[in-house]
């Protein structure tokens, strides 16, 4: 029966994550796919995971905890945003992450909060890269 067990769960983590796989996973103890569907649950969209049909059957509390912890997560990823506009506006000069990448021309202007000039389109991308990174 192990064997079986083991052979099933290797084929469902082979198939797309889902409501439904979690769930699956919860009923039978599946250790690896309830992980992964888990970490799936976490990242996708609400409105995702809402339209799929087996949403419903999630247990109030654990719908409770993951739209808490994606809460949390947008919260934190506004916060972070926030600096950085502050920071591009030149309202605030302060340190926000990605700042040990600007260059010296834009390090310079940030601190004289005056423009820096072409220069920084670029740092401004590598910001707008690790801001997507924290999103993750």
């Amino acid at each position: 029966m192990d064997v079986l067990m083991e052979r099933a769960e290797d084929f469902l983590m082979s198939q797309a994550s889902s409501v439904r796989n979690f769930l699956l996973a919860q009923k039978f103890d599946l250790k690896k796919l309830k992980e992964s569907n888990h970490s799936y649950l976490k990242r996708a969209p609400i409105s995702r995971l809402k339209t799929q049909p087996d949403f419903d059957q999630l247990d109030p509390q654990f719908v409770a905890d993951l739209l808490m912890d994606k809460c949390e997560k947008f919260e934190s990823n506004l916060d972070s945003l926030r600096e950085v506009r502050m920071v591009l506006e030149r309202k605030k000069p302060t340190t926000f992450p990605g700042m040990n990448l600007l260059c010296e021309g834009c390090t310079g202007a940030r601190e004289q909060q005056v423009d820096c000039g072409g220069c920084m389109k670029n740092c401004c991308k590598k910001i707008t890269d690790i801001l997507r990174g924290l999103e993750r």
